[in-house]
C-alpha cells in the first residue's frame, strides 16, 4: 500500500526537541519564579499519548487506524485568576486497501495549534476565554472559545454555557492506488454545549446537557479542494447518588445524530460527491465507586451503539491513465455500519504510595459493516463490476488490561498509563463477499486474517513551583 501521509520537515514536533524545550522550562522557570510575587503559582505540564487502535491484514484487504497526541502548557495562577499558554499536536490516521478491486482510501486529521486561555470568577460566576492559532496548513487559522458558569444557589442549581470555534481537517488525502490527491483546505467548526445540573438532596444530584457542532467549507477555485458540511446534535442525562462518604453510584445516557456531505473538486470541477451521509450514537454508562481495604475501587458497565450510512460516486477523469483504467469513468459506492459495544470494567488501586491503579475491562464488540461499489454499464444506466465487501470480523470478545501510575519525582508529578487489548475470542465472518459476473468471485481466504491493535501509552509530567 502506498503511504500517503509522509511527514514534512518542520511540520511535526520532533520528540527530542519537544522534551528538550520542556526540560529547559523546568530549569529556567523556577529561577524566574523566585523573583516574582510569592502569591503566584506556576505549573508546567507536558503529555504524550499514542493509540494503536486497529490493524488487520487479510488476503482481500488491509486496514490501519491509529492516533497520537502531544501537548505542552504553562499555567500561572494568582488568587482566582489563571493564565495558561499551551501548544499541541493531534493526528488521527485511517487507511483501507482492497486488493481485489485496487481501490484504496486514506483519511487523516492532522492539527498543530498553540494559544492562550484565561479563567476567572466573580460573585457566583466563573468564566473563561480562549484564543489560539493553527500552526500548520496553507494559512494560519485563528480559533477561540468562551464559557460561563453560574451558581446562584451553590450546588443546589448550576448552569453553564460554552462556545468553541476550532479548525478541523477531516479528509486531507484521497488515493486511487497509484495516484494521491492531497487536500489541505481547513474549515472552522463551531460547537456549543449547555448544561443544567442540580443537587436538591445532600446525597443525590442530576443534570442534562445539550450540545451541537456545525462545520461548513467551500472549496478554492484552483487545485484539489473539498466542499463539506457536518452537523451533530446530542443530549446527555446524568445522575449521581452518594449515600455515604465511601460510596458513590452514577449513571448516564446519551444519544446524538450526525449528518454530513463531501464533494471533491479539481480545478473547480466536481469529481466526487457524497451528498448525504448520516449517523447516530446512543448508549448508557453506570457504575459505583467505593473503598476496599481503605483503597479506592471502581466498577462500571457501558453500552454503546454506532450506526452510519452513505451513498456516493467518484469519477476518474482527474487522475492518471493507470488509475482511469482501474476505475473506468465512474465508481458508485455505498457504505453501511452498525457497531455495538458492551463493556464491563473494574479498577482497583493496588498501591497507595506510589498510587498505582490496575484496570481490567471486558469488551464484547459486534461489528456489522459492509461496503458496496459498482460501475454503470453505460453512462448512468445498468450495473457492472458490482462487489459487496463485508468487514471480516463478526464479533469479538476482548480483555483490556491497563496500569495507571501517579507519583512524584523531585517536585515533578508523573502520570503514566499503559493499555493493551487481548483477544479472548474473535469470530470471523463466514459470509463471502458478493460479486456479479463477469468479475469472478474471489475464493475464501486460505488463512484467517491477522488482527492487532488496541494498545495505548501515555506519559504526563507536571511541575509546580
Amino acid at each position: 500500500m502506498i503511504q500517503l501521509c509522509r511527514r514534512k520537515r518542520g511540520r511535526e514536533y520532533s520528540c527530542p526537541r519537544f522534551f528538550l524545550l520542556v526540560l529547559l522550562c523546568l530549569y529556567v522557570l523556577p529561577a524566574f519564579a523566585q523573583k516574582t510575587d510569592s502569591l503566584c503559582h506556576y505549573k508546567v505540564s507536558v503529555e504524550a499519548e499514542y493509540f494503536d487502535l486497529f490493524r488487520q491484514k487479510s488476503e482481500r484487504a488491509s486496514t490501519t487506524l491509529f492516533a497520537k497526541y502531544t501537548s505542552f502548557s504553562l499555567s500561572v495562577v494568582h488568587s482566582s485568576d489563571s493564565l495558561c499558554f499551551f501548544a499541541g499536536e493531534e493526528k488521527e490516521y485511517g487507511a483501507y486497501d482492497n486488493h481485489f478491486s485496487n481501490f484504496s482510501l486514506t483519511g487523516e486529521n492532522s492539527l498543530q495549534s498553540g494559544g492562550i486561555s484565561w479563567n476567572s470568577s466573580a460573585a457566583f460566576f466563573k468564566y473563561s476565554l480562549t484564543a489560539g492559532i493553527q500552526l500548520n496548513g496553507i494559512r494560519y487559522f485563528p480559533f477561540g472559545g468562551a464559557a460561563i458558569q453560574a451558581e446562584p444557589f451553590g450546588n443546589f442549581l448550576t448552569a453553564s454555557l460554552a462556545w468553541n470555534r476550532a479548525p478541523i481537517r477531516g479528509l486531507n488525502s484521497f488515493l486511487f492506488q497509484d495516484f494521491a490527491v492531497h487536500l489541505t483546505d481547513d474549515a472552522p467548526a463551531d460547537s456549543w454545549n449547555f448544561t443544567v445540573a442540580g443537587k436538591p438532596f445532600e446525597d443525590a444530584s442530576a443534570g442534562i446537557q445539550l450540545y451541537e457542532t456545525r462545520s461548513n467549507h467551500s472549496h478554492a477555485s484552483a487545485g484539489y479542494a473539498p466542499d463539506y458540511s457536518f452537523y451533530e446534535f446530542g443530549r446527555k442525562l446524568f445522575f449521581t447518588f452518594t449515600p455515604a462518604k465511601s460510596w458513590k453510584a452514577w449513571a448516564g445516557i446519551f444519544v446524538s445524530q450526525q449528518r454530513g456531505s463531501l464533494f471533491l473538486f479539481s480545478e473547480d470541477q466536481s469529481f466526487e460527491n457524497l451528498p448525504n451521509a448520516s449517523g447516530e450514537q446512543s448508549g448508557f454508562k453506570g457504575g459505583i465507586s467505593t473503598t476496599v481495604f481503605a483503597l479506592p475501587f471502581t466498577a462500571s458497565y457501558s453500552y454503546k451503539k454506532i450506526t452510519s450510512d452513505g451513498v456516493g460516486e467518484v469519477e476518474s477523469w482527474p487522475f492518471t491513465s493507470l488509475a482511469a483504467s482501474v476505475i473506468s469513468n465512474r465508481l458508485n459506492y455505498h457504505f453501511n455500519a452498525a457497531v455495538t459495544i458492551h463493556s464491563l470494567s473494574v479498577t482497583p488501586r493496588v498501591f497507595s504510595l506510589p498510587a498505582i491503579d490496575a484496570q481490567a475491562e471486558y469488551l464484547f464488540v459486534v461489528p456489522d459493516v459492509y461496503a458496496e461499489h459498482w460501475q454503470p454499464q453505460f453512462l448512468v444506466f445498468g450495473v457492472k463490476d458490482y462487489a459487496k465487501d463485508y468487514f471480516s470480523i463478526e464479533r469479538m470478545h476482548l480483555l483490556k488490561i491497563a496500569a495507571l501510575g501517579y507519583f512524584q519525582v523531585a517536585k515533578i508529578d508523573v502520570r503514566i498509563s499503559l493499555e493493551q487489548c487481548l483477544p479472548v475470542s474473535i469470530t470471523y465472518r463466514t459470509k463471502p463477499s458478493v460479486t456479479l459476473p463477469p468479475v469472478p468471485s474471489p475464493q475464501p481466504p486460505s488463512s484467517k486474517p491477522t488482527t492487532d491493535g488496541g494498545r495505548s501509552a501515555t506519559i504526563a509530567l507536571s511541575f509546580n513551583f
